[in-house]
């Protein structure tokens, strides 16, 4: 999978409006082949601009 297209899709899920009374959203992500484990830094980096 594409490391963009990831980063899209997270951005848009913690873009989603909350549903009532919840203050924030958290998504786990469990990489079992390690297959982003190299990537990680680099998507942090750009999800946080």
């Amino acid at each position: 999978m594409d490391t963009d297209k990831i980063i899209q899709d997270l951005n848009r899920r913690f873009a989603a409006p909350l549903p009532e009374f919840y203050q924030r959203r958290i998504i786990f992500w469990y990489d079992e082949d390690k297959e982003f484990e190299d990537k990680m830094d680099e998507m942090v980096w750009k999800m946080q601009r």
